[in-house]
């Protein structure tokens, strides 16, 4: 990868870790507002903002190494990313005021947790790095944890 292409991966992850903490804020409001559900809502919540970290993690050291053993992966667009985390800040407000809540909560959250953006992130960027490597796989599977209980939620809501 050119330090020019990490420079512009660098910038989408970063707008990607925003959105991460912007999951991570709504799935505390939704700790709030489904207290029958609230512990497991605040654990998604810190899953969320460790993703925030470790994806600025990512791009720091993108930036910190000129893009030298990563590869550029699939692109995402930032307007579609900003678009996202406009969506979810809306969301959070809506959470807040009691007008998504219950089952529309469950679809709202499987949703997100299936987007391309936050279901296939890792594909942005490659590297053989054994940490990097890691990194990813543990977003992955956290991610794959959420989508499993935010479906099976959405299910037993009738969903």
């Amino acid at each position: 990868m050119t330090e020019a292409e990490a420079k512009e991966t660098a910038g989408t992850l970063a707008l990607m870790a925003e959105l991460e903490r912007a999951i991570a804020d709504l799935y505390r409001a939704c700790a709030k507002a489904d207290a029958d559900r609230g512990e497991v809502w605040e654990r998604l919540a810190g899953a969320e903002r460790n993703h925030a970290v470790w994806v600025r993690a990512l791009a720091k050291a993108l930036l910190e190494r000129k893009g030298e053993g990563f590869r550029a992966g699939r692109r995402f667009g930032r307007d579609t990313i900003q678009t996202l985390a406009t969506q979810v800040r809306k969301n959070e407000m809506d959470v807040r005021a009691g007008s998504i809540k219950g089952r529309a909560m469950y679809l709202m959250a499987r949703g997100l947790e299936t987007t391309l953006i936050e279901d296939r992130f890792y594909e942005l960027v490659t590297a053989q790095d054994e940490e990097h490597q890691k990194l990813v796989a543990r977003i992955v599977a956290e991610t794959r944890e959420h989508q499993a209980l935010m479906h099976a939620w959405a299910k037993a809501a009738g969903a």
